[in-house]
């Protein structure tokens, strides 16, 4: 879909005031309304026209608060350079914007039925966030993306917030109007919001502690677990000129941290890029992870997520086990964790349904530890599989289920 829309939209017949605060510096946000003629080109009404839409934030003829408007595609618009390439503001996407200096933005429109249907595409999309009112994003129900969250592999807020449905975390507060947020899928998925829930504490049932560290318009999330995590513990990712890229303070179970990467319309080095390596400090002591359940090393990627474990008594499980895939269903790509108390000969093999060997997936010698490894089927067809582990005379099988 590329971005375009390609759902006719369903007006609600609700007219509504959007108010929209900005602070200094980058926001992820998006609208739930469809704003006026004025801000409609005469020759291009696919959406409304980009530069209309930010046209309020201009100081005077010669300046403008606004210093740069993005969409998911990397597309742009900047006043001081005079330059667009964001042909239409889709309702139905969010963007980052950076303003100098905190502002207040105001549309008024026809409101976007909160249940409007609109498509997903496989990977990252940045989306618009349609309900007037909030949905919780906790785990472990993650309702606000509940009709979809078997094809959820992580979703963001602007703050770096995130939630990861495979390792049952969640620091994400409750979705709201104005926010826009990025969600990645493993396959092309139609989704609409939920229904608003009417228990309160239901809406209020989260715990959330904030990442502290100044917002970029990119960032990867990092989540670290571990039994030397208590209630207050604090997290700091430091790169290697000693500067804080990430920090937040832990719940006592685990932490989600996100690792801010450099914006590059500064003229100042405030994050990381690409391949840069970062270290971890735990109430100030640095603490250099050896097991990963996600990633491999602490190395920055933008949109990336690394997931280690802390715990000193956890290096080795105490049983072999064979974990639950996730995905299942699966579109193509699946994740799954497997753990060995002792070292031995690893043997991992898919089969169909019959019995038969499609693929030897390993089959080599692993150290004792947790392990994870990534299923590429894309070449596979729709159907039910076998998944069947063998070491040290355990062995385990799971079914795993393809749909494409």
């Amino acid at each position: 879909f590329n971005g375009e829309m390609t759902i006719e939209l369903s007006g609600a017949g609700i007219s509504h005031e959007l108010v929209m605060p900005l602070n200094q510096g980058w926001d992820l946000v998006s609208i739930n309304i469809n704003p006026g003629d004025e801000f409609y080109d005469e020759e291009d009404n696919r959406g409304p026209d980009p530069i209309l839409m930010m046209e309020q934030f201009r100081i005077d003829e010669d300046n403008h608060n606004l210093e740069m408007l993005k969409d998911e595609d990397g597309r742009f618009y900047s006043p001081e350079f005079n330059f667009n390439n964001i042909s239409y503001w889709n309702i139905l996407k969010g963007y980052q914007i950076k303003v100098r200096e905190g502002a207040e933005g105001t549309w008024a429109g026809e409101v976007i039925p909160s249940d409007q249907e609109f498509w997903l595409d496989e990977n990252w999309n940045m989306v618009a966030y349609l309900p007037m009112f909030e949905l919780p994003a906790s785990a472990p129900d993650y309702y606000v993306l509940s009709p979809i969250i078997d094809n959820v592999l992580i979703a963001k807020d602007g703050d770096g917030n995130f939630m990861l449905p495979a390792f049952e975390f969640s620091n994400m507060p409750t979705w709201r109007e104005t926010q826009g947020y990025k969600i990645k899928v493993n396959r092309d998925v139609l989704f609409s919001y939920p229904p608003e829930l009417r228990d309160e504490d239901a809406v209020n049932n989260y715990s959330i502690f904030y990442n502290t560290q100044q917002r970029t318009d990119s960032n990867m999330s990092l989540l670290v677990k571990g039994k030397l995590l208590k209630e207050g513990t604090v997290i700091k990712a430091i790169d290697l000129h000693g500067n804080t890229v990430g920090q937040i303070t832990s719940d006592g179970n685990s932490a989600g941290i996100s690792i801010w990467g450099d914006d590059l319309t500064t003229g100042q080095k405030d994050g990381l890029v690409n391949g840069e390596t970062f270290q971890l400090y735990v109430n100030n002591m640095k603490f250099t992870p050896t097991i990963f359940l996600m990633g491999s090393d602490l190395v920055f990627e933008e949109d990336g997520f690394i997931v280690c474990d802390i715990a000193p008594d956890a290096s080795v499980p105490t049983e072999y086990y064979l974990s639950e895939a996730y995905p299942n269903p699966f579109n193509s790509r699946m994740i799954i964790k497997y753990g060995l108390p002792e070292s031995g000969l690893v043997s991992i093999g898919l089969f169909d349904i019959s019995g038969r060997l499609i693929e030897n997936l390993l089959g080599s010698d692993v150290k004792a530890g947790y392990h994870f490894f990534e299923l590429n089927a894309s070449s596979l067809g729709s159907g039910l599989f076998l998944l069947k582990v063998d070491v040290n005379g355990f062995s385990s099988v799971k079914k795993l289920i393809m749909i494409k």
